[in-house]
């Protein structure tokens, strides 16, 4: 985002690095990946000091799933032992194991942020024992392997620079976004732009909710999410996570 837009930046950031702290807090061993260059996360499951409980159905040279607790949830293991998914009792959102990637904005900060993992959003929350159930199979064979675009890429669709991108009826629904319009009696590294940008003022479209309310855009928002309407631009209309 060009120009006086210090809210974003860090707005961004704090999603990612959440959701990366949330799969890093199942994390307790680091181990180097030569040949990505990167650091590669592997889930030990011993947050508890147990090593976790296989299920009756694993079987050595397969994949195989065990629970862990604190907090409850179960993980799935390659043949390799290698996790391949995280997946938290009562969480919509799911950690998948995938190709590495490292996400950055240049034009606010030198860090990076290096990661193999990549949330995704389930159709149904996560229960013990789901894995056998047809809704997860068919979701993770869906999923699983694949480089579509998840949370943290929805997320970098809107910082600094960011490429517009279009749908089939012409919305632009990513791109570089303002947090909202110059705040005429703000100051620079204070209320400098006005709060209340929601993702259908982004997208200058009316948009229906489920309880027959309708967000109408206001046109001074156009292209401005300030931090609630970030979260339920990536989250919501992006991931499909219910909007009220």
């Amino acid at each position: 985002m060009a120009g006086k837009k210090k809210t974003r930046p860090f707005v961004t950031g704090l999603v990612v690095l959440g959701l990366v702290g949330t799969s890093g807090f199942l994390t307790l061993e680091l181990r180097k990946q030569d040949d990505q260059g990167v650091t590669e996360v592997r889930d030990i499951g011993v947050l508890d000091g147990a090593g976790g409980k296989a299920e009756p159905s694993a079987t050595k040279g397969a994949e195989r799933w065990t629970r862990h607790e604190n907090p409850a949830r179960s993980v799935l293991r390659g043949a390799d032992g290698r996790v391949e998914a995280v997946l938290t009792d009562g969480a919509r959102t799911a950690k998948l194991t995938g190709p590495a990637r490292t996400f950055a904005e240049p034009a606010s900060t030198a860090s990076k942020v290096s990661t193999t993992d990549w949330v995704r959003l389930m159709p149904e929350p996560w229960v013990k024992g789901a894995e056998k159930q047809k809704w997860f199979k068919e979701w993770y064979a869906e999923f699983a392997g694949s480089t579509e675009d998840d949370l943290f890429a929805f997320a970098y669709q809107y910082v600094a620079g960011a490429r517009q991108q279009k749908d089939e009826q012409g919305v632009a629904f990513a791109g570089d976004a303002n947090f909202g319009p110059l705040n005429t009696s703000g100051a620079e590294g204070g209320d400098l732009r006005l709060e209340q940008s929601d993702f259908y003022d982004y997208l200058g479209i009316p948009y229906p909710f489920r309880n027959g309310s309708v967000g109408k855009p206001d046109a001074l928002r156009a292209r401005s999410l300030d931090c609630s309407g970030y979260m339920r631009m990536v989250l919501g209309y992006r991931a499909r996570y219910p909007l009220r």
